[in-house]
């Protein structure tokens, strides 16, 4: 009784599993929609991958992706860029790991990223990831366990997306893979109006952040090692959060000048903006807020880095 039980626990799994491979084979590449903001990363990654060294490179959160004028910056300091800053929500391990894979000798290497920003990213953002971008699965520091998870969020998603018509093409006037400019800068943005109400962080608490930390200083051990050269700024932050979060960011800042193993080219205050310079979170500066961090950028990097 047991072996015909387990043979048929078995068969069932097995005839489950090549229905949902089958499923996911067949309807995700006609459900599938190529223009999600996360398939920038395919963009950017081939970019990375083609330019000539030496290279100026940008690597965090979106805070760089909406942050940065990257033209005017190569034109002003002679040197081609890349911004690779796209979505929080990727975490930190994820940005460095595939930064990593393209790092060249003689680049320089920009890091920054948003304060308290976790070391994994969310699964369904990985998930939607890996759909439109299979190369990105490299990047994923996860088990076993979080991988057949992605599959599996997948898989309800292909179902899902067979009943519901909304989720097969979302109109997305900003958050688009085609909202990018070749270099890598969020522009689709630009021209639009600031959002009714902003998305804020609220009261930060503290958290010990050496694991991030800690993931930071592999990278710039490694880039090392490979001839370039790592930086960090602190991002871009808008005014109203910066003061009410003024002595938890003074604590991050501690922790960052004590353990981060590279320099540290500014201070939180340089990227702190008005409110009106912001798009729709208080970390996407808008056109105004781009030009006056893209400008004193360029200040700190000919001072600091070039």
């Amino acid at each position: 009784m047991l072996i015909k039980f387990f043979l048929k626990a078995v068969t069932y799994a097995g005839l489950t599993f090549g229905f949902c491979f089958l499923l996911q084979s067949l309807v995700a590449p006609k459900i599938r929609n190529t223009n999600v903001f996360v398939g920038a990363t395919i963009e950017k990654e081939k970019r990375l991958a083609e330019l000539p060294a030496p290279r100026l490179v940008f690597v965090g959160g979106s805070n760089l992706a909406f942050g940065l004028d990257s033209k005017r910056i190569a034109d002003s300091l002679h040197v081609e860029v890349a911004n690779m800053g796209l979505h929080a929500g990727l975490g930190v391990a994820f940005g460095l790991n595939e930064a990593k894979d393209f790092i060249k000798k003689g680049d320089k290497i920009i890091l920054s990223v948003e304060y308290g920003l976790t070391k994994k990213g969310d699964t369904k953002l990985f998930a939607q990831l890996i759909d439109i971008n299979p190369n990105a699965a490299r990047y994923l520091n996860g088990s076993i366990n979080d991988k057949l998870r992605l599959i599996g969020i997948n898989w309800q998603r292909c179902v899902s997306s067979l009943f519901f018509s909304a989720i097969l093409n979302p109109n997305e006037a900003v958050y688009k893979r085609d909202g990018f400019s070749k270099e890598g800068d969020m522009i689709a943005h630009l021209n639009q109006p600031q959002t009714a109400h902003l998305m804020n962080m609220g009261k930060m608490v503290f958290r010990d952040y050496s694991d991030e930390i800690n993931t930071m200083n592999a990278f710039i051990d490694y880039a090392n090692q490979k001839g370039a050269k790592v930086y960090y700024t602190f991002p871009a932050y808008i005014e109203s959060e910066y003061k009410l979060n003024k002595s938890v960011i003074a604590q991050y800042e501690k922790q960052f000048q004590e353990q981060l193993k590279c320099p540290i080219i500014n201070t939180p205050q340089s990227f702190v903006f008005p409110n009106a310079d912001f798009f729709d979170t208080a970390y996407h500066l808008d056109k105004n807020g781009r030009e006056k961090r893209t400008q004193i950028m360029i200040t700190l990097l000919k001072n600091k880095v070039m």
